[in-house]
């Protein structure tokens, strides 16, 4: 039973189902906060399931030839996202342009040879701040955006940082087990700056300033609630060494993403 449900699993990460299935859910979510989940669009979490898929599928070239249905997925996530985006109110449409810009240029294929060189992802140090900064901006304010309640929200200031230290503390670890890959790219991370274990150091540290916020503007129930994502990301992060496999990474660290939704939508 468990292997059935591990092979389903890693499906659904191959083809990053899992990873957009983490940031709709989270974005979703955010609803629940607001206690609207009962008036979250449709277009939205269409959008950011979409987005998500082309942005983590665009650079998988060498797929392309065995697993077609990866051509097919980039067009289809690409129609959403345009069709879901001219239905958005204007001041979100406005927000979005810097994220696209960012993942746009953040994801240029390798497929585009030398202009790919020319990816933020090759900038030294930056890769986790974008990824961080994207995910706080998609699931936390947009959502707020299209509510239009980022004045009447109490805990609105925090929110963004919330989530933006949460998706630092989970990304860091990624650039250990994308190691072997940015070396042989030639794209300087904090990895090779700091070293693993003080990624590791850093990353957990990171996940109890996240607990930290939670204590400072939440109730305390949901504060108790949160140390299960707490407890979960600090296990996933301590065993990490360059032997794991790059499953582990999409396993475990993404799966906190799940979990972090899941825990917010118990929260009303």
């Amino acid at each position: 039973m468990f292997k059935s449900f591990q092979k389903v699993l890693d499906v659904f990460i191959f083809y990053n189902l899992y990873i957009a299935f983490g940031a709709t859910f989270l974005a979703y979510s955010t609803f629940f906060l607001f206690q609207q989940e009962a008036s979250t669009p449709i277009q939205l979490l269409i959008f950011v399931f979409s987005a998500t898929m082309l942005t983590y599928n665009i650079d998988r070239e060498q797929n392309y030839r065995d697993y077609p249905i990866f051509i097919f997925l980039n067009f289809l996530s690409l129609f959403l996202v345009v069709y879901t985006f001219i239905q958005f109110p204007r001041a979100a449409q406005k927000y979005l342009i810097h994220i696209i810009l960012i993942s746009g240029l953040y994801a240029i294929p390798r497929i585009l040879g030398k202009i790919s060189h020319f990816s933020l992802r090759h900038v030294p140090w930056l890769k986790v701040f974008l990824i961080a900064y994207v995910w706080a901006v998609v699931t936390a304010e947009l959502p707020i955006l299209i509510l239009r309640k980022e004045i009447i929200y109490p805990f609105y200031d925090f929110l963004f940082w919330e989530r933006f230290i949460f998706f630092l503390a989970i990304t860091l670890p990624f650039d250990i087990g994308d190691l072997p890959e940015d070396k042989e790219r030639g794209v300087k991370t904090l990895a090779m700056l700091l070293g693993i274990q003080n990624i590791k150091i850093i990353s957990i540290g990171l996940i109890f300033i996240f607990w930290l916020l939670i204590y400072l503007n939440y109730p305390l129930s949901y504060f108790l609630m949160q140390g299960l994502l707490v407890a979960w990301v600090v296990g996933s992060i301590l065993p990490i060494n360059l032997t794991i496999s790059p499953l582990y990474y999409r396993r475990m660290l993404d799966g906190s993403i799940l979990i972090y939704a899941f825990l917010n939508m118990l929260f009303i």
